[in-house]
């Protein structure tokens, strides 16, 4: 796997969080989300940035985002999927001795979505969405 899926993955989740922030009813959902895609693109460019600095290029990048994920609308699976691909995706693309700094980056995204996906469990119990 590349960094460019996660970079696409990232950005993926950003618009999918806008779209909810946008379409969703839910005063929680919408402050939820918009913190959620507030600090996704700070991390994401983080990411990148120290990625270049070490590795000087991410290869031909071209944002491509997965149609079939970004129609799942039920939030709450939304981003515990999109937990499993990263996990999954940063252990095919990072080595674990010698990438400590970029999966320290990919901690705290961690952090932002498991903080998000514990928002909407608990924050929205008893709303309907």
């Amino acid at each position: 796997m590349k960094i460019e899926n996660l970079i696409n993955k990232l950005f993926e989740t950003r618009e999918k969080a806008n779209s909810f922030h946008y379409n969703i009813e839910s005063r929680s959902i919408h402050i939820i989300m918009e913190e959620y895609y507030t600090e996704i693109l700070e991390l994401t460019d983080k990411l990148v940035e120290v990625y270049i600095g070490k590795y000087d290029t991410i290869g031909d990048y071209i944002s491509i985002v997965d149609e079939e994920s970004i129609k799942n609308n039920d939030i709450l699976n939304y981003f515990e999927n999109v937990t499993k691909y990263i996990k999954h995706c940063s252990e095919e693309t990072f080595n674990k001795e010698e990438d400590t700094h970029l999966l320290s980056i990919v901690d705290d995204i961690y952090n932002l979505l498991y903080r998000t996906i514990y928002k909407i469990k608990v924050l929205t119990k008893n709303e309907t969405y």
